[in-house]
Parts: structure tokens; sequence; C-alpha cells
């Protein structure tokens, strides 16, 4: 018995570790060129090839575990579906004209499915589930506070300024990247104090306004704007006291109307001068934005490469035959930009289906077996119900123009599964409850 609590000690700061850690793999540095071999890392990749085996070395403790306990490995049933799809990620690598990139990005994948072993494992009760929620909004916060004090030290380099992409160039993190983590940072953030009403909750929330909403200002992606824009009113609305309602309606109304009292004929707000459109647009005519920014010619490319291996794909995180594409007048290997276009070219129709499968059954099965979620008030599991739901929707409208959490291991894959985490968890709670 000691020894067994010992190892879900061990295994429960793990969790924590890839939780604040794991999101520091998506920093760089200003035209840095990616190592090509394991002989030339430099100290920022041997940094983030520390952290992914810290990670990965937490499977040893896990294993031991699971040796000791027959109930844990029913707990982690849910999850065989995304180990499958982990296996056959590895396995691409026989076939992927890029075997160090399947292999780097497959071993990304697993430790990332590690993290939600862990988080199954770790948290279950109402007070592990509140404080893994809160690990995730602080290392969130976090995250956008290293970007946006680089920004505020050096603007160059902080990567927010979509300029420099358009100069090839790149800062410490893409702005997309920092978009997402703030987006989904106000969302957590939001969902904790409302949905969740955590201890603390409202403290988080008011920094995240602060220094998520400065962060997607400077970083100007509209997809991350626009998940945030639609997830986190909806939830405010939702759940908060009839005094919040009122003052959102109230605000929205005056707005309208100042607008309108303004600009009644809205000739300035399409003016081509106008600053907000201007922020919108980033300069784009009205013909890149009907074709995605460019995405549409990448969605015919790789489409074009997955028809040529559709059943066994192009190998884990590569999207061509020739682990190379030339769209926008460059040749790289690029992400789909599309996550179920990202899995089908990569792993192929086997991968596609398994991939399916190792989404749709835990969050299934979670939204099935909890209570049906109404009321703030009811019982945490169904306020939890409620979070993980808020969070697909996220992910689901994100994923139409991002690779997400099957792109590179950023912070909005370490979300993902981690909610992943809390609802095999939830699952396996509410199995012990009426088993």
């Amino acid at each position: 018995m000691e020894q067994r609590l010992r190892l879900r000690s061990l295994i429960r700061w793990l969790a924590c570790f890839a939780i604040w850690a794991l999101p520091a793999i998506s920093f760089t540095t200003p035209d840095r060129s990616a190592p090509a071999s394991l002989a030339v890392l430099d100290g920022l990749a041997l940094a983030k090839v520390l952290i992914l085996m810290g990670v990965l070395a937490g499977s040893l403790p896990l294993l031991a575990l699971l040796s000791l306990e027959r109930l844990a490995t029913r707990q982690l049933r849910p999850l065989w579906p995304f180990g499958a799809f982990a296996a056959w990620s590895v396995v691409s690598v026989l076939w992927t004209p890029l075997p160090a990139v399947t292999l780097g990005q497959a071993g990304g994948l697993v430790g990332l499915l590690l993290l939600s072993a862990y988080v199954a494992l770790s948290y279950r009760q109402p007070g592990e589930v509140t404080a893994v929620f809160t690990t995730l909004v602080s290392s969130l916060l976090c995250f956008s506070g290293v970007v946006l004090l680089v920004h505020f030290v050096a603007p160059d380099f902080s990567g927010l300024d979509r300029r420099m992409l358009v100069a090839g160039s790149e800062g410490v993190v893409h702005p997309t990247a920092a978009g997402a983590n703030a987006s989904l940072g106000l969302l957590l953030a939001t969902l904790c104090y409302f949905v969740g009403g955590f201890p603390g909750a409202r403290r988080r929330l008011a920094y995240s306004l602060l220094v998520h909403g400065a962060v997607l200002y400077l970083a100007s992606s509209r997809m991350a704007w626009g998940m945030a824009l639609l997830t986190c009113p909806t939830a405010v609305f939702l759940f908060s006291s009839n005094r919040w309602r009122a003052t959102a309606v109230l605000f929205a109304g005056l707005l309208t109307l100042g607008g309108m009292l303004a600009d009644p004929s809205f000739q300035r707000f399409f003016d081509t001068d106008n600053v907000g459109l201007e922020y919108l647009t980033r300069g784009q005519s009205a013909e890149q934005l009907m074709a995605f920014s460019g995405r549409e010619e990448m969605w015919q490319a790789i489409w074009h490469e997955f028809t040529q291996a559709p059943l066994l794909g192009n190998g884990y995180f590569v999207t061509s035959a020739q682990g190379q594409l030339e769209v926008w007048g460059m040749t790289a290997n690029y992400t789909a930009h599309n996550v179920q276009l990202q899995v089908l070219a990569s792993t192929g129709l086997i991968g596609f289906a398994l991939f399916v499968l190792a989404v749709v059954k835990p969050f299934s099965e979670v939204f099935r077996q909890l209570p049906s979620p109404r009321l703030r008030a009811q019982a945490l599991p169904s306020r939890v119900a409620i979070m993980l739901g808020f969070v697909l929707i996220w992910f689901l409208g994100w994923g139409l123009l991002c690779s997400s959490f099957m792109g590179p291991v950023r912070s909005e894959s370490v979300v993902f599964f981690t909610c992943l985490g809390i609802a095999v968890g939830q699952i396996a709670r509410q199995q012990g409850e009426t088993g």
C-alpha cells in the first residue's frame, strides 16, 4: 500500500511538471535553424529534449503502478484508442521521408498521452480536479506573461509582430501559438470562475484579462479572437448572475447605439483607412481573406499528397511524399492548418479512424455518464462536464484553420491532453461510485 501511494504521489508530481514544462517547448530564438541531428543540438534544443525525456521517464513509475493495481489499468481503458493511434504514429517512421521528424514529433505525442494518463490517475476527486484546472490557468498565464515581457523589453524578438513573418523570420514564439495560448487561457480562467466557482478564480480571471488580453491584441490572431469571443461571453451569459447578464446586455446595447450614432451609414466602418478594419484584415485583400489567408492553396496541395498515399499516409507530422511542399513560394514540411487534414495526410485513413475513435470515445463517455449539466450550483461532475464541453467547442473551431493539438507540442496541446486526462479520471470516478 505504501509503495502504491508513493507511486501515485510521483505520478501526480510528473503531471504538474508536464503542465508547466511542456509549453516551453514551443519557445525558440529569432532566426534559429532547427538542428539536423542529435549531434548538433544547441542549448535550447537540449533543454527541450530534457523536458520531453523527463515526461517520458514517468512511464516507468506508471508501469510500476499498473503492475501493482489492476484497477488502475481499468481506469485508463478509455485511453487505449489514443494509445493505438500513438503506436501507429511511431510505426509510420518505417515509410516516412523524414524519419527524424516523425520520430521526434511522435515522441511528443507519446509524452502528451502520458500526461493524460498521469492526470487521469492523480486528479479525480473534487479538490484534485480544482487543482489541475488551477495549474493549467497559472501555466497559460505564465506563458503569456513571458511573451509579453519579452515584447516590452525587445519587441523585435517576441514574435508578436507579424511583419517579421513576412520578412522570413520569427521571434521567441509564433504569434499563432501566442494567440492560442491567450485565447485558451482566457476561456479556462472564465470557466474556473463562472462555472467552477473555484477558490481564487476571480483573481486569476482579472490577471488573465489583463495579460492574455494584451497578448491577444498584439498577436493579432483572428481565429484566437474569434474563439475567445464565441466561448467566453457565452459562458459568462449562461452561468453568471442576473446582474452580470444585465450589465453585459446594457454594455453591448450602449456600444451598438454609440456606433450607430457615430456612423449611421456604416461608411467609416468599411473605409479602408479604418483602424479596426485594418487590424482585422492585417493588410490582406478580400481575395486573400476568401482564400483563408492562403490556406486554400495549401489544402489543395496537401489533399493531393493524401490521395497519393490514402491508406498509410506520409508519416506522422509529414504531409507530403517527398517531405516538403512548395507553397506560397517557399519549400518546407508544412502542417495542414486543419486538424482533420493533418491527420489524414500524415497517418492515412487507418490513423484517421484511430484518431476519431480516440477523441470521441472518452469525451462521449464522460458526457454520457455524468449528470446532466444545467446549473452552476450542481455537483462538481456536472460543472466539469460543462467546462470540458466549452473546451471542446474551442478546439472544434480552432482545428478548422489550425493543426491544433496534432501540430507541434504547444500549450494548446497540453490543454487538450490534460482535459482528456480529466475526462478519463471522471469516468473512473463515476464508475467507482456506481460500481
